[in-house]
């Protein structure tokens, strides 16, 4: 009897460098109704949990002398590997709920319904590597479950295992089921009042020396809830309106941000009783993967959630494209997964390296058995699709490498991205900032600015002399602005007769709108105001960098 096999595993991470994840992030708009779906409708499991936790329970070993052998095989993998695997009963459920879907000729359901099971069951952990097989010989069977392990990334430490065995209508059906367990989680509730306050509290593992909660919200926005050192976990989350809140929670260690939690909490409606997946194409009738193809996709996919949220494309980028290739062939070569790098560090580092300077960076990285898959697996991690939905984010770069493992090939991809700011039209530039200003300043009941010729005039020789003389640096550009307005004052300007106080700061920035930090120019007590704006490339700074001097004038007493 043939063995079929079946392996799902699609692992995700999200990491930003300069700028936050979620920060920027649209909601989604609101679209017609869909059409019908042509995919499969899958019921839950019979158990349902009515909270989510993390602590293991017994019976992590079901279906007599063929489970035990899987299990000894699997162990003997992973103490080779230096992992000690604990039974848990929880995965021992989402094995047997999967064994239960496997059909008379042995295929497995869609991959897409072991992350719906997983947390129908309770379990708040990422979701797991599944390993389906099906006929075979007993020993076949044993050995193929320890090659499965042996094929995944070296640094994901697996603790937890599940094994069920069945025989239906004579042929024997294995599902093992393997996970990470990084963190000690309070019970959680599945479904929650709206308007009530869900408060995460536990404690991650102590190679973390960070944690962060990002929530995506029942619109489709992603937001990080909190950031914070240590391990200590200990969180409240605000369920305002009804609907789905997709909770993750991420550990900063050793391989970059890694995700330790993940699950839906249901405000004001009923957990779904149902999925509907969308099956593969039928072994044979679609185009074999190639890194081309996939690369082309996964573009496709990103860009497409990004339409259905009301937001702009990414736009490809060859030098971030470079990089995210080289991350990617480094991961399947050197056999590790996240976003840290034993030879070529964290992706800041990879982009310093490479001679390049953006105001924001961001990076995901993911395996799956499609390009679909990946994609997916980002856009139901929250940290993942705050950078998949970052409105901040212009670039990309996409690497993708393939990975063969008797029979199933592995989607390893890392999608980098990157913010160029827009052109601006520096001559409107100042007129436009000094409205925003203004409207701030009238937020707060204060007199609006009056632009001064001669603070604008210092200010633009001073922006012009950042741009075109690359030896300067901010300080060496306001002690010039300084000089200017000095020389005004002794020339005996008239605007100087009115001005008793002006003080000069300069920023470089990728939008306007991020220029309106300076805390003089909301003073009350402040009456004019010179700006000058440049955008061009000036050595060490990102491409298309915009350089705003402003000086806050004061009036004479």
């Amino acid at each position: 009897m043939r063995l079929l096999v079946i392996v799902w595993l699609a692992l995700a991470l999200a990491s930003c460098g300069a700028g936050r994840a979620g920060q920027g992030v649209a909601p989604a708009p609101t679209a017609a109704p869909a059409p019908p779906s042509t995919g499969i409708l899958f019921a839950a499991p019979a158990r349902e949990s009515p909270t989510y936790g993390t602590r293991s329970s017994p019976d992590g070993i079901r279906g007599e002398q063929d489970a035990w052998r899987a299990a000894e095989s699997l162990s003997r993998a992973a103490a080779a590997r230096g992992l000690a695997l604990q039974p848990d009963g929880r995965l021992a459920d989402l094995a047997a709920w999967v064994a239960s879907l496997v059909d008379a000729r042995g295929k497995a359901p869609p991959s897409g319904v072991f992350d719906f099971g997983a947390r129908h069951l309770g379990i708040a952990e990422d979701t797991p590597m599944v390993v389906t097989l099906a006929g075979g010989s007993a020993e076949e069977r044993d050995q193929y479950v320890a090659r499965a392990l042996a094929s995944t990334p070296a640094n994901i430490g697996y603790n937890r295992f599940g094994v069920v065995s069945i025989v239906r209508d004579g042929l024997p059906i294995c599902v093992v089921v393997i996970a990470v367990s990084m963190i000690d989680l309070e019970p959680v509730p599945r479904a929650m009042r709206v308007g009530s306050v869900l408060r995460l509290r536990g404690r991650l593992d102590a190679s973390f020396r960070k944690h962060e909660v990002v929530v995506t919200q029942p619109d489709g926005t992603a937001k990080e809830i909190a950031e914070r050192d240590g391990v200590g976990l200990d969180t409240p989350i605000a369920l305002a309106s009804p609907g789905a809140y997709r909770v993750e929670v991420l550990g900063s260690g050793p391989w970059g941000l890694t995700v330790v939690a993940n699950f839906p909490v249901y405000a004001g409606v009923e957990p779904p009783r149902t999925v509907r997946i969308e099956p593969r194409a039928p072994s044979g009738t679609a185009s074999p993967v190639t890194t081309e193809s996939a690369h082309a996709r996964l573009l496709e996919l990103l860009n497409a959630s990004r339409r259905d949220a009301g937001l702009a494309p990414v736009q490809t980028h060859e030098g971030l494209a470079r990089i995210a290739d080289a991350h990617t062939r480094d991961m399947a070569a050197n056999g590790f997964f996240g976003h840290v790098s034993p030879t070529t560090g964290d992706p800041s580092s990879r982009v310093r390296a490479a001679g390049l300077k953006f105001a924001i960076v961001a990076e995901n990285v993911g395996i799956g058995q499609s390009p679909e898959e990946v994609h997916r697996a980002l856009l139901e991690s929250p940290g993942h699709r705050a950078n998949v939905l970052n409105t901040k984010l212009t670039h990309v770069g996409i690497g993708v490498a393939l990975k063969d493992h008797e029979g199933r090939r592995d989607v390893i991809a890392t999608e980098l991205f990157a913010r160029i700011a827009p052109p601006i039209d520096v001559a409107k530039a100042p007129s436009e900032l000094l409205a925003k200003l203004n409207a701030a300043r009238g937020r707060t009941g204060s007199t609006p600015l009056v632009m001064e010729s001669a603070l604008s005039d210092a200010a633009s020789r001073g922006a012009t002399l950042w741009l075109h003389d690359a030896s300067l640096d901010k300080n060496a550009v306001l002690d010039a602005v300084v000089t200017d307005m000095d020389k005004q004052a002794k020339g005996g300007h008239p605007a100087w007769q009115k001005i008793g106080k002006a003080e000069s700061f300069i920023t470089i920035v990728s939008s306007l709108d991020d220029a309106l930090t300076f805390e003089s120019a909301v003073d009350p007590a402040a009456r004019f105001v010179g700006i000058g704006v440049v955008q061009g490339r000036r050595g060490g700074e990102p491409d298309n960098a915009i350089a705003v001097v402003m000086i806050v004038g004061w009036p004479r007493k």
